[in-house]
């Protein structure tokens, strides 16, 4: 499969959060812009940030993406990485409850 770049729908075009500006130019697939928005949203709303424009919710679209160019696929994964590894930089965030 070639990667290439492609136009995001206008939907997502239009929303202010910064995932979608940076897949914007990036040389992916609509499957991965999807894992990674998914990854994305999930990150946000364990941590429980609301305000989109909120500088930390670039930092986590940043890390995702930072983390889904090592090969890691899965957005639960993502997420959890993204959480993790951020988590020691910004001084604590929230950690999602592990299962039981």
């Amino acid at each position: 499969m070639t990667e290439r770049s492609i136009a995001l729908p206008p939907e997502a075009r239009e929303h202010h959060m910064p995932i979608y500006r940076l897949l914007q130019n990036l040389p992916m697939g609509s499957g991965e812009i999807s894992r990674l928005t998914t990854a994305y949203e999930k990150t946000l709303h364990t941590i429980g940030l609301v305000d989109r424009s909120d500088p930390l919710a670039e930092m986590i679209a940043k890390k995702i993406i930072e983390i889904a160019q090592t090969g890691v696929r899965d957005p639960a994964r993502l997420s959890a990485l993204a959480i993790k590894e951020l988590g020691a930089s910004v001084g604590g965030l929230k950690m999602p409850r592990p299962a039981k």
